[in-house]
This record gives structure tokens, C-alpha cells and sequence, in this order.
């Protein structure tokens, strides 16, 4: 799974508390502003873009006077008046947007800052809030949190099991085990994961977890609640699933167990040229549902598939 298309997901998670940043030539100061920039959900026109840039996209109208404007980023994650602001300098605008330099941040201090719920403030010189926006990351993830491996997911061999989740806004990923599908949530065994390089979480078990079924509880911030929340939820490079994919699931990709009948043996037609595919996305419960040729008991589901 790419980071662009983990990006949707994640982003889930606990309160740090944040280190002293020592920025190169950027102030840090706590900034007492004069309007309220906590509240609800923001329209979010600012786009971390790389380590080193930060581009603000002014609502339409807004013109800035650099001499007399001030940009900053905002971990909003405490009591206003106890926010801590870090001063973005000026380096650029063109028509409606402004680039911002955040080359001072070390690839630590970025991935501490990720984790909490940041915002854009503009001010003038007397500290008046001009505007305040949340932050889009895909820029910044790709370039600094970009994961390669193909062993994201729950899988188990002869000698461990290894789950593995790349959530790199996450301030805290626990995973919550089960015994089988139907095991309530208060019967479930709590592991925590150990955050690795690239944004990755993970946590090895002894092998004979295998077929144990799992949840994730991440905690992240959560910009539509504007606030860090606790999040439940399955994994999203999950291997196998539960019943109506309520649970994932640990498995032995290479078991005896989990290879369909007549799988090896198997011959599939011989395709002359590429040309020859046909492909289709489809849904597996509308490709039967209303199908009156198919028998109700398979309507809807992958048995469909197996009928004539």
C-alpha cells in the first residue's frame, strides 16, 4: 500500500508533551495572541510540503504586507494562552498563496510536531490573528515517513508473529488481541507497539498467536473533532478479516490451511496477448444481490462467484 493511499487513513492519536525546539535562525516563543485560535473545525489551506516548505493558501481577498505580518505554526494542543508557537519565516508569495520556510525543524522535531493537532496563524506585528487554518501533510509524509517494506499487516511464521501499522501521525498505536472472531472488546489481551522508522508501529509475538484475531486503538488528533481521540479500528494492510471485516486477523500465508482446494494444480488459460484482458472493479454484493439466477443463499456473497 503507497503512502499516498495510507495518507486517507491515518492519521489517529496520544498527547506528548513537546521538547524545546532549537530553531536556526526562527524565534521560539510562547505567543499570547489576541483572539481565541482554539474551536472547531477549520477549512485547511495550508500544505507542509517538505521539510524545508510550508505553503499557505490565503482565503480569496487577502492580501499580506510582509513588513507587517507575522506566520506561525501552533501546537494547539494545550490551553491557549500555554500554546506553543514557533515563528515560520517569510520566504515568498504568489497571487492567494505564501511560502513559509520550515527548514529550522530537525526530522525529529517534525515528527514530534506531526502528532499534534498544528495549525497556521497569521498575525500583524501587534499579534492580531489575520487567519488561522489546519495543515495537509502529504508532502511532508512522502518525503520523510516514505515506507518500502511489504510486511505491513499481521502476519505469523513458524518462529513469531509480526504486526506491523505505518501511522506516522499517531501518538500511540496499542493492539488489542482476541482469542477468536466473537471476543468482546473487555476480553481482548492489550500488547503495545513500539513506533520504528518511517512512521511504522509494531510488536512481535510468539508464534503460536497465529489465527489470533486483533484490533488496533490509535490515538491521533483528529481534525474534524479538533481534538486528540482514542480510535479503534482494523488494520487497514490486514491479511485476513473476521465476519463483515470487524476484526483482522494473524495468519500463516504459507499454511496448508489457508490454500483453496485444486489451488496448486490450477491451470489458468493462457493469454495471448494483454490486448485479450478484460477487467472489471466491481462490488462483491452488487455483482449477485438482485440476481434472480442465482440461488438466494449465494446472493450477495463470494459464492456467487463459484456458480456456472
Amino acid at each position: 500500500m503507497t503512502t499516498h493511499y495510507a495518507q486517507r487513513l491515518v492519521a489517529k492519536f496520544w498527547f506528548l508533551v513537546l521538547s524545546v525546539l532549537t530553531l536556526a535562525n526562527t524565534a521560539v516563543a510562547q505567543k499570547l495572541f489576541t483572539r481565541d485560535i482554539s474551536g472547531g473545525p477549520l477549512v485547511t489551506r495550508a500544505h507542509w510540503v517538505s521539510s524545508s516548505q510550508l505553503v499557505l493558501n490565503l482565503n480569496a481577498g487577502t492580501y499580506i504586507n510582509p513588513n507587517n505580518t507575522k506566520f506561525f505554526l501552533v501546537d494547539d494542543s494545550g490551553a491557549v494562552k500555554s500554546s506553543s508557537s514557533f515563528l515560520l519565516p517569510y520566504v515568498s508569495s504568489s497571487g492567494n498563496s505564501v511560502l513559509l520556510n520550515t527548514s529550522g525543524f530537525s526530522q525529529q522535531d517534525i515528527q514530534n510536531l506531526l502528532t499534534k493537532p498544528l495549525k497556521v496563524v497569521m498575525t500583524n506585528n501587534e499579534n492580531q490573528v489575520l487567519d488561522v487554518t489546519q495543515i495537509h501533510y502529504a508532502g511532508i509524509l512522502d518525503q520523510l515517513f516514505f515506507y518500502g517494506g511489504n510486511d505491513l499487516g499481521g502476519e505469523c511464521n513458524a518462529s513469531l508473529c509480526l504486526v506491523k501499522l505505518w501511522a506516522p501521525t499517531a501518538q500511540n498505536v496499542r493492539v488489542l488481541i482476541y482469542q477468536n472472531s466473537q471476543a468482546r472488546l473487555e476480553q481482548a489481551k492489550v500488547a503495545q507497539a513500539q513506533r520504528e522508522a518511517g512512521g511504522v508501529w509494531s510488536i512481535r509475538l510468539p508464534a503460536n498467536y497465529v489465527n489470533s484475531f486483533y484490533q488496533y486503538e490509535v490515538t491521533v488528533y483528529q481534525p474534524q473533532l479538533n481534538r486528540v481521540v482514542p480510535i479503534l479500528t482494523t488494520d487497514p494492510y490486514s491479511k485476513s478479516l473476521s465476519v463483515n471485516g470487524e476484526k483482522s486477523q494473524m495468519v500463516n500465508l504459507s499454511s496448508n490451511d489457508l490454500i483453496p482446494r485444486g489451488w496448486q494444480s490450477s491451470q489458468k488459460p493462457k493469454l495471448r496477448s494483454v490486448l485479450d484482458s478484460v477487467i472489471y472493479e466491481l462490488h462483491i454484493r452488487d455483482f449477485s444481490a438482485n440476481d434472480p439466477s442465482v440461488q438466494l443463499q449465494f446472493q450477495g456473497t463470494y459464492g456467487a462467484f463459484s456458480l456456472d
